[in-house]
């Protein structure tokens, strides 16, 4: 009889949209390679997770997941995180080496421990939670885990780096030379990583240009904003996305929906509206699941966001759109649907806002052009499982 496939998707964050979005098409993919496999997914909110992810088929445990209130981690996350992790790597080798099932300071991470030390594949998706902002976090610790488990390990479509500087360079190229198989969604990314010796990563695209949704588009005069919430230049950008607003509705006529993909953003979003002035402004106060999120972007007619996967479930209707993007992986993933339709973060200002008011008065062209160029994008992104599929294989792993 044949042993039944153990995966473990690591680490998603339970309150972003995004993250739920990417679970949902990379489990999918997962049933349809092998229909009889096991899946943990280890988040960091299982209830919100089951909650937001009706009919999820994968067994839902909690992880520890850091999330810094500020761009950067602060000290209690740079001593913290690092012990825990430290913790989890003592474990994996003492099962590794005596087959005990030992735990000190991480005890309370005794049950997803165990789904890692007895699945097959351990499989980190993304995100762009593999960077500088994020090194003391849980990406890194699982795969060296998995390596020190002699476990297979999978970088799935993910946004590395730019790991500046030598430290940086010098530390992440030896623990990703221990992964089996990345694949990365940008060519940034890809390029990147053979500046610091990386070689043999695969391109694809976003996995939630795969996700699973009929659109149910209205054309609603109505344009979605979803700003997140961010700490460097806050008063700025919010007052930004409020000029923005009034000029979409004094000069285009439309009405504005703010529309929150993450729990962080939805106090924020309320005091970007409250300022606005203007009536016809909409705010939804609670964060939705991923197909209530793509099914509120197909009844506006464009969408403006910081937030990427937001765009991406809105390019499922079809809809246009505008980023206002804070890393490359915005102008990596989006531009090869809309090359001049991503503005950085730091040029959101008056020319920014005068790009975005043209854009939304030229949204039939670029909804063309979404509509020629999306299924090459949904091909890519749906090369994820076929690369899967074609590793499962070549390691054994039917299932």
């Amino acid at each position: 009889m044949m042993a039944i496939l153990k995966v473990v998707v690591s680490h998603s964050w339970s309150k972003n949209m995004g993250d739920l979005a990417i679970l949902q098409t990379l489990t999918g993919m997962l049933k349809e390679i092998s229909p009889g496999c096991q899946i943990s997914a280890l988040v960091s909110h299982p209830a919100i997770t089951g909650k937001k992810c009706p009919g999820l088929d994968a067994e839902l445990d909690r992880w520890v997941w850091p999330m810094p209130a500020k761009d950067k981690p602060g000290m209690l996350d740079l001593a913290w995180y690092p012990l825990v992790f430290a913790n989890n790597l003592a474990s994996a080798v003492i099962f590794r080496l005596f087959k005990r099932r030992f735990f000190i300071f991480n005890r309370h991470l005794s049950s997803p421990l165990n789904r890692f030390f007895d699945c097959d594949v351990v499989i980190s998706p993304g995100g762009d939670f593999m960077g500088p902002k994020y090194f003391f976090v849980t990406a890194f610790g699982e795969l060296i885990m998995a390596k020190i488990l002699d476990k297979k390990s999978i970088i799935c479509a993910q946004t590395i780096g730019p790991m500046e500087g030598f430290f940086n360079g010098l530390v992440v190229a030896p623990i990703l030379s221990l992964v089996d198989l990345i694949i990365v969604r940008d060519e940034r990314t890809a390029h990147d990583l053979k500046g610091i010796g990386v070689k043999g990563a695969m391109t694809t695209s976003d996995l939630v240009f795969a996700y699973q949704y009929a659109p149910k588009k209205e054309n609603a005069k109505s344009v979605i904003m979803c700003p997140k919430r961010i700490w460097r230049g806050r008063e700025r950008y919010m007052d930004n996305y409020r000029v923005l607003a009034r000029r979409v509705i004094d000069e285009l006529g439309y009405r504005i929906t703010f529309l929150p993909t993450d729990e962080y953003d939805v106090r924020f979003q309320g005091e970007i509206a409250s300022g606005v002035g203007r009536p016809g402004v909409e705010i939804i106060g609670e964060v939705g699941t991923p197909a209530e999120i793509a099914d509120n972007i197909s009844k506006s007619e464009f969408i403006v966001s910081t937030r990427m996967h937001a765009i991406i479930l809105g390019t499922l209707s079809r809809t246009p759109f505008f980023a206002i993007g804070d890393s490359h992986k915005f102008s990596g993933v989006l531009g090869t649907l809309c090359e001049d339709c991503v503005l950085d973060i730091g040029s959101f200002d008056e020319a920014g806002i005068e790009r975005i008011v043209q854009s939304i008065k030229g949204k039939d062209a670029l909804k063309k052009s979404i509509i020629e160029k999306f299924p090459q994008v949904q091909e890519r992104a749906q090369e994820n499982a076929k690369i899967i599929r074609g590793k499962f294989l070549e390691w054994g792993l039917t299932g």
